[in-house]
């Protein structure tokens, strides 16, 4: 039996879906019309649907390709090995992928470059350059033109949309690796270059835009020069008045020989000596800046850390290459003591003021054995030389911990608290909390 069906089917079944709707004669209406080439009208294959493509869009296509592959191929020559503008999160109006507050927070010495692509990220410009000199040469580690071995990379922040980086050439001069002009007119919020030593980080240096057409630098290292300009960030420490008179200049102590700096415990003294067959050098600033006055005492060479017993008895801590040190005065730099439950804990800062951040260096003395060690500060998988502290806040201990405050970079809004826990058995400070604060 079959079902009934409605009355609107009848009348459903003589509209467009009764018989083919592509039928016999109007595809060799449609093949009539594709032979002909009538206007108005897209050519069609028969068997596949798909559209012809004309010659001359294909042309214009290919010749587009080309031309990007040829603009790709004349930037690869370019200074710092980048053709792109080398900024984190590309250019200018994009949200960038870490800000130059961040970055210079996580940046460190001794850090791998694996460790700074994953920290930084890895859109930043390379350059490396090789020299040969003559066996006897002697590097001026504040001179780059004298370096054997130069590897450099530099990071740009907030590049403005559509604005060209100029590459510079850092090989002989850092400042000239930097587009000045760029940063002053805010087209640039700030570059950093960070100078690679056997594939750790040696030293960074980095300029911001710090007011209307003023520029700010701050340092991780040593520093490579010392007549930068001033900002309203970099400015001097205030004046002794006793000391401003460049007559009053201290009488200098004698190169290679001396202690440098002391740290005095119930087991011994820690000493900072000169190598005695190194070449340290001992001058003036003789200019006022964000490092110290003109009057303060400059020393750079290689020096040795003793600690020495009241038998006479004494032995090597630590060794420094290439160790600069900025002082008032001639007098014997203290070594800062913090008193731990089972060590004491002491803290070498090797200058006095700085325009951002000062580092220092740890040792500890078991209260119980009397033995003296050289502490590393643990950060993860790191272990590093030293750290960083504001010049205005230094170390201190909070329950049992040492609190260290770090530096205030240019445009910084605030800076970072770290907390670190001794750890005597691995002559460690391990991190184990870090906080902004404002």
């Amino acid at each position: 039996m079959k079902e009934a069906k409605p009355e609107w089917y009848a009348r459903l079944k003589k509209g467009p879906f009764e018989g083919d709707v592509f039928a016999s004669e109007l595809q060799r209406e449609l093949e009539a019309r594709a032979e002909s080439g009538q206007p108005g009208r897209k050519r069609w294959t028969r068997r596949t649907g798909k559209t012809r493509l004309n010659i001359r869009t294909v042309a214009l296509g290919a010749a587009a390709v080309l031309l990007i592959v040829l603009a790709a191929l004349a930037t690869s020559g370019r200074p710092f090995d980048a053709g792109r503008q080398a900024s984190i999160g590309g250019g200018g109006e994009q949200e960038p992928l870490i800000s130059f507050e961040s970055s210079m927070d996580r940046l460190r010495l001794g850090m791998t470059q694996e460790e700074v692509r994953q920290a930084l990220g890895s859109d930043y410009a390379g350059m490396s350059v090789r020299r040969d000199f003559p066996q006897e040469h002697r590097e001026d580690p504040n001179d780059m033109s004298t370096w054997s071995a130069v590897d450099l990379w530099r990071y740009d922040f907030g590049v403005r949309n559509g604005y060209e980086v100029r590459q510079g050439e850092a090989v002989n001069d850092p400042e000239d690796g930097f587009d000045l002009d760029g940063i002053r007119s805010g087209e640039i919020e700030a570059q950093l270059i960070i100078n690679w030593r056997d594939g750790k980080v040696e030293r960074g240096i980095a300029k911001m835009r710090s007011g209307e057409g003023a520029i700010g630098t701050t340092r991780l290292g040593p520093v490579i020069e010392h007549d930068a300009p001033l900002t309203d960030i970099e400015k001097p420490p205030e004046a002794d008045p006793t000391v401003s008179d460049s007559s009053s200049a201290p009488e200098l102590p004698a190169p290679n020989g001396g202690i440098r700096a002391v740290g005095s415990s119930g087991s011994g003294q820690f000493q900072l000596r000169p190598v005695k067959s190194g070449d340290e050098s001992v001058q003036t600033l003789g200019a006022p800046s964000c490092l110290g006055q003109e009057t303060d005492v400059h020393f750079f060479g290689d020096y040795e850390l003793f600690f020495h017993r009241p038998s006479g008895e004494e032995a090597v801590v630590q060794s420094f290459e290439q160790l600069e040190m900025i002082w008032k005065g001639k007098e014997t730099l203290e070594f800062r003591q913090l008193d731990f439950a089972d060590m004491e804990l002491f803290l070498f800062l090797p200058r006095y003021t700085d325009c951002h951040a000062l580092e220092f260096y740890a040792y500890g003395v078991d209260k119980a054995t009397g033995e003296a060690s050289n502490y590393t500060f643990r950060d993860g998988e790191n272990d590093l030389p030293y750290w960083t502290t504001s010049p205005q806040e230094l170390p201190k201990v909070k329950d049992g911990k040492l609190v260290v405050e770090g530096g205030r970079w240019a445009g910084q809004d605030g800076a970072m608290r770290y907390t670190f826990e001794p750890v005597p058995d691995k002559h460690q400070l391990r991190l184990v909390d870090e906080e902004r604060i404002p």
